[in-house]
C-alpha cells in the first residue's frame, strides 16, 4: 500500500519537472524573430531566415514583375527575397503575408483572423475604406474570408462540434460565425514548438 501511494505521489508532481518542447498558442506567445517561408516553420517556431529582416523594394523592377522586397541580417548585405513568404516576425510579434501585405492576427489559434484594408478610390475625389475579415488555418496554412462556407472544412476536423454547427441555418451562422470560431479553438488548441 505504501507503494502504491507513493507512485501516486510521484505521478501528481511528475508534470511539474517534465519539460515541454511546445506551448498552446496565444495572443501572449512570442515567435522567434525572423522570415517564415511557410506554415509549418510558424508552428516549428523555426523560421528559414531566423533573425533577419524584411525591406520593401522601390523602383521598376518591382512593378514588372520583380522582388518586391530585400532581406538582410546585421552580418550580411540587403539582397532580393525572391522565396515564398508566408510570415515575419519582428519583436516575437507574428504578421502573416497576405495580398502583398503584412496583417496582425487579431485572433490566434487554429482558426487566427486578421483584418484587410481596402480603399476604393471614385473618380468625384471620395474614397471610402473596407474593412475585411480573414481567417488563417494555422494546420494547412490557407488564408479566405471569413465565411460559413470556407471553415466548414476545418470545423469538420471536431465531428462532435460539426454536428452542432451543421445544424444552424445558413443564415444564423452568419450572425454567429466569431463565436463559434472562438469555440473551436478552444476545443481545439493548437501548440507550436519552443525549440
Amino acid at each position: 500500500m505504501k507503494n502504491v501511494l507513493f507512485i501516486v505521489i510521484l505521478l501528481n508532481y511528475l508534470p511539474l519537472y517534465a519539460q515541454t518542447d511546445s506551448v498552446q498558442l496565444d495572443s501572449k506567445f512570442h515567435f522567434k524573430n525572423g522570415i517564415y517561408s511557410s506554415n509549418l516553420e510558424v508552428l516549428n517556431n523555426n523560421p528559414k531566415y531566423p533573425d533577419y529582416f524584411l525591406e520593401t523594394r522601390r523602383g521598376s523592377e518591382v512593378i514588372f514583375g520583380g522582388s518586391a522586397y530585400n532581406f538582410y541580417n546585421k552580418l550580411s548585405n540587403k539582397q532580393p527575397y525572391t522565396d515564398s513568404l508566408f510570415a515575419f516576425v519582428d519583436n516575437g510579434v507574428l504578421l502573416v503575408y497576405y495580398k502583398r501585405d503584412f496583417h496582425k492576427l487579431i485572433l490566434t489559434g487554429a482558426i487566427s483572423t486578421f483584418f484587410t484594408e481596402n480603399t476604393i478610390q471614385y473618380s468625384t475625389n471620395y474614397a471610402t475604406i473596407e474593412d475585411h475579415l480573414y481567417f488563417l488555418d494555422l494546420e494547412t496554412g490557407n488564408i479566405d474570408k471569413l465565411k460559413p462556407e470556407k471553415i466548414d472544412s476545418i470545423i469538420k476536423r471536431d465531428s462532435q462540434f460539426y454536428t452542432d454547427y451543421s445544424s444552424i441555418s445558413y443564415s444564423d451562422k452568419k450572425k454567429i460565425l466569431y463565436s463559434y470560431v472562438l469555440k473551436y479553438n478552444k476545443r481545439n488548441p493548437i501548440y507550436i514548438k519552443l525549440e
